[in-house]
């Protein structure tokens, strides 16, 4: 196998299997009736942008990659990169030599990293070589797409740091709750009658939920939380308004000792959110103690 800089002449060989994958809509983000001469004009489009081509020894095209700068500007230095790979030529290495093909080529001309914007998330596949070659995922749009079928699934952000860079380990990981549940079904029930949440995804024995914010899952266990302390929390904007629906659906809210009725007021808090806290707290159906807050501004 061989990677080149891709030409005009290789165009009709690239078009007969991207435009199957376009038109596919699974995992790429482009209009599935895009026309040849938008594909074409935007992944030869020249300019600091490089388009290359995986061929084999008889000269067939298997697969492409483009790359050029992520944004202008300012953000001009980071990279970004598309790639295609025919199916019929899956599985023979193709997609992890593009793709180490595009780490070298953008270390060269000196990029600081390089950008994937749009990955999808249940195209596992490419998830997971972008991982093997050092990708992180550094943030991800909660049903960000919309495949074929109708389903709504997560829009990847990942991210290769180029040119000495320190390559992000946890700081650059989600982060996701787990909570105790030693009766799922009953569990699930409280969640969605009082709190309105229905998981995204289910397996036996765990239930995935995705607020609009981070995610939390339940998990069947034998063990019973303590309940002495926070397991997890939900910021709202306005507290009363939540509050007084929480107290419709009848959940009791919890008491402790020196804070009060109600919703209580809290001194102090992290410098991004805010000078204080408004917060109230109660326990699931499983004993799990849950707050709810909402950051008091400068």
């Amino acid at each position: 196998m061989r990677i080149r800089e891709a030409t005009e002449q290789d165009w009709p060989a690239m078009w007969a299997f991207m435009r199957g994958i376009v038109a596919e809509g699974e995992t790429f983000s482009w209009d599935r009736d895009a026309t040849e001469e938008d594909a074409r004009s935007y992944w030869l489009r020249g300019g600091p942008a490089k388009a290359f081509v995986a061929v084999d020894d008889d000269g067939t095209v298997l697969g492409t990659v483009e790359t050029g700068p992520n944004k202008g500007g300012g953000a001009a230095h980071v990279a970004s990169g598309g790639f295609m790979v025919d199916p019929a030529h899956g599985g023979k290495g193709v997609g992890r030599a593009l793709g180490e093909h595009l780490i070298a080529w953008n270390r060269a001309q000196g990029y600081e990293g390089i950008q994937f914007n749009a990955v999808v998330e249940s195209n596992t596949r490419a998830v997971h070589l972008w991982k093997s070659l050092g990708f992180a995922i550094i943030g991800t749009v909660p049903r960000g797409y919309r495949r074929p079928s109708g389903e709504y699934v997560g829009l990847h952000i990942m991210y290769f740091p180029l040119n000495g860079q320190p390559r992000p380990l946890l700081n650059a990981a989600k982060v996701a709750t787990r909570l105790p549940a030693q009766d799922l079904e009953r569990a699930r029930a409280f969640y969605a009658d009082n709190l309105g949440l229905e998981p995204v995804e289910e397996r036996p024995g765990g239930l995935l939920y995705q607020p609009a914010g981070g995610e939390f899952a339940l998990f069947a266990t034998s063990g019973a939380p303590s309940g002495t302390h926070t397991q997890v929390a939900f910021y709202v904007d306005d507290i009363e308004a939540v509050v007084a629906e929480l107290k419709q659906r009848g959940l009791e809210l919890a008491h402790f000792e020196g804070f009060g009725e109600g919703i209580v007021e809290i001194e102090g808090n992290y410098p991004s959110k805010g000078t204080g806290e408004r917060a109230v707290w109660f326990y699931d159906s499983e004993g799990n103690l849950v707050g709810i807050g909402q950051p008091v501004r400068r």
